[in-house]
């Protein structure tokens, strides 16, 4: 009888400890993913709506996310705010000018991330139109 009992808790806490590194590990690429949006500006490199490169649309604007979800898209001196959240298990991010206008709207959605290094994202996002295309580049 105790045999029974002895293994039941090995499952139960293999099962824990199993659930428990899942979460840590997800936590952590959370944290990175965080880590290299917040750390520096960014600038949109390319953006292509459907087959149309509007990439000139964004030039002059830069972007600074930070860790509390927020994000400002700034050009010139006006600042728009917006929020930014991360999702590493569907390897995408969600971003949100709601008060925005001109190219700072098309942001708006779930990106999916395709390609990524320590100053380069890319993304796509799928909506009714077409697909768009979304570079970002870490300023220097």
């Amino acid at each position: 009888m105790k045999k029974w009992y002895f293994k039941f808790f090995l499952l139960i806490l293999c099962v824990s400890l199993e659930s428990s590194c899942k979460k840590l590990v997800e936590d952590k690429k959370r944290d990175l993913l965080v880590e290299a949006m917040t750390k520096g500006s960014w600038h949109v490199e390319t953006f292509q709506e459907g087959p149309v490169n509007i990439t000139n649309e964004f030039k002059g604007y830069n972007f600074q996310f930070h860790s509390n979800g927020a994000v400002e898209g700034v050009i010139d001196s006006l600042v728009s705010e917006g929020t930014w959240t991360s999702d590493v298990q569907n390897y995408s991010i969600t971003s949100n000018f709601p008060l925005a206008t001109g190219p700072l709207k098309k942001l708006n959605g779930t990106w999916k991330i395709t390609d990524t290094k320590a100053d380069y994202v890319a993304a796509e996002m799928n909506n009714a139109q077409a697909k768009n295309l979304l570079h970002l580049r870490k300023n220097p």
